[in-house]
């Protein structure tokens, strides 16, 4: 799931949030589910709209994983050209809060019963933009500069 609110735009199949805090709000989830969720602040939402940032996730599993350091290395040189566009989150599945959002993005690969029945699991280390697996290996500069760029333009940010 990317974003959390009552509103489905169906051209973009996305969620639309609502900017209330303190309540309870219902989401409809591509798959149709209704799902409740508690609203403590503006911080539990992924601000939609030209000016917002996108959000960039690395699946990184620990140090000693050198394919997910080297992701990670190769993401944080590349970022601070985008510094005013783009949110960086390295999921560390193996801990805390990054097990559920691995579990999310996993659930958005392949769907829920290959995940629960089949473990089908995102690839590890992997890159998502905007909730969308976009690399499965260490990408190059150039290739993860156009993806960054790519993204940016889908939300009309011109560099």
């Amino acid at each position: 799931m990317k974003f959390i609110g009552p509103n489905l735009d169906p051209t973009l199949n996305e969620y639309i949030p609502l900017h209330i805090e303190g309540t309870i709000i219902l989401g409809i989830s591509k798959n149709g589910a209704a799902q409740p969720r508690s609203i403590k602040s503006q911080s539990d939402f992924i601000p939609m709209g030209e000016n917002s940032k996108i959000l960039i996730e690395v699946m990184y599993k620990a140090d000693y994983c050198l394919a997910c350091y080297y992701m990670d290395e190769a993401v944080r040189e590349i970022i601070p050209k985008y510094a005013p566009y783009v949110e960086y989150r390295r999921v560390e599945f193996m801990r805390g809060k990054g097990k559920q959002r691995f579990l999310e993005l996993s659930i958005s690969l392949f769907g829920e019963d290959n995940v629960r029945k089949y473990c089908r699991i995102a690839p590890v280390p992997s890159l998502f933009i905007e909730g969308e697996l976009i690399f499965d290996a260490i990408p190059p500069s150039f290739e993860l500069e156009e993806a960054i760029e790519e993204a940016l333009g889908e939300k009309g940010v011109e560099i």
